[in-house]
């Protein structure tokens, strides 16, 4: 029992060790936003960590990757917050999200900017799971465009990633104000609805 509990103990240190050296580290809490799908949840956390397998990831593991440049706009090298934050076509979504929610917020240039100003942000709860919603949304449907390209699978168009934000996020918020309302589903009305939603969405 001695010995196993002794080789238990290297293993643990090791991995630890490992971990220090390999994995980012940051200030923020793990956040899980349970009415979310679980594959948005897990490609949120998968940002904040910096564990996407983009090219500069990619080539920091010894991977061969003979272009690290960006493959959407061809300028940066491709990081997590190059495509989320920085590539041309990441700020021009931004642009457009600011303009939709009325609201007047920096430029962000990396996930610690915009996790700082959000947990920052004095505003309601309900408020701050609608902009949550929107951003997974973004972040969601940047990396499936980005994928569409690398890949050369079916590449949506630029044109509708704005409006598939728009509707995504709303889908999604939906169900979490059906999931959190249910007791009362009948006794009040909720007058949030797809055509408020594209007006003022927050």
């Amino acid at each position: 029992m001695y010995h196993i509990n002794s080789f238990h103990y290297r293993i643990c240190s090791t991995r630890k060790f490992i971990d220090k050296r390999i994995l980012p580290t940051d200030n923020f809490k793990t956040r899980w936003v349970k009415e979310l799908p679980i594959k948005i949840n897990i490609l949120m956390w998968r940002v904040a960590k910096d564990r996407l397998h983009v090219r500069s990831n990619l080539a920091l593991r010894g991977i061969d990757i003979q272009d690290t440049s960006c493959p959407i706009c061809s300028v940066g090298v491709e990081s997590s917050n190059h495509i989320f934050f920085v590539c041309n076509l990441a700020l021009e979504i931004w642009r457009k999200l600011r303009i939709w929610m009325d609201i007047n917020i920096h430029i962000f240039t990396n996930q610690n900017d915009w996790i700082c100003w959000f947990d920052s942000w004095a505003r309601p709860n309900t408020s701050k799971v609608r902009i949550y919603s929107i951003v997974a949304a973004h972040f969601w449907v940047i990396w499936r465009y980005r994928n569409g390209v690398v890949f050369q699978d079916e590449v949506l168009k630029k044109g509708d990633l704005f409006d598939q934000i728009r509707s995504i996020s709303y889908v999604w918020f939906d169900q979490i104000r059906s999931i959190s309302y249910v007791w009362l589903f009948y006794r009040c009305k909720d007058k949030l609805n797809w055509n408020n939603w594209l007006l003022k969405p927050l």
